[in-house]
C-alpha cells in the first residue's frame, strides 16, 4: 500500500476507520492488520525489513 496523506482526502480517513476503527496516524497496515504504535510499527521494521 502506497504512503496516503489522511488530510488531503476524505476517502483516506474513511478507509483508516474501515481499516482499523479509528483515524489514528501513524498507521501501518500489514496483512489487512492496522499497527498503530511508533515503537510497534518500529519493531516491525526491524524484524521484518530486509535490506538488499
Amino acid at each position: 500500500m502506497p504512503l496516503k496523506n489522511r488530510e488531503e482526502s476524505p476517502a483516506v480517513r474513511e478507509e483508516l476507520i474501515k481499516i482499523g476503527g479509528k483515524p489514528q496516524v501513524p498507521c501501518l497496515v500489514i496483512d489487512g492488520k492496522a499497527m498503530y504504535e511508533s515503537d510497534d510499527i518500529i519493531q516491525w521494521f526491524k524484524t521484518n525489513w530486509k535490506k538488499s
